[in-house]
């Protein structure tokens, strides 16, 4: 399988513009027995929450530099976690060694 997307840069004023496919949906909970956060979706919020990945992995992302995904932003379904994801570029315990 090949899908082509379209990642959106950093811009020098600080941001990312992600956009989220129509009909996107994603929840998140924590599984407290377990340990664990379970995060799911259909196939459009998947997507979506890859190509965010993919663009806080770019080259001109500053380390730190963090995106909300949550019920208020709208990235996430009713009765979700909030979530916060980082990129470490700077961290020695998160290098490439």
């Amino acid at each position: 399988m090949k899908i082509e997307i379209l990642v959106p840069d950093y811009s020098p004023e600080g941001s990312l513009m992600l956009a989220r496919e129509a009909n996107s949906k994603l929840t998140s909970r924590l599984e407290a027995t377990l340990d664990e956060v379970l995060i799911s979706g259909n196939p459009e919020g998947l997507r979506t929450l890859g190509t965010a990945l993919l663009a806080l992995a770019g080259p001109t992302v500053p380390s730190h530099f963090h995106i909300h995904m949550d019920q208020r932003n709208g990235w996430l379904a009713p009765g979700s976690i909030d979530l916060i994801i980082e990129v470490m570029k700077d961290d020695p315990s998160y290098s490439q060694s």
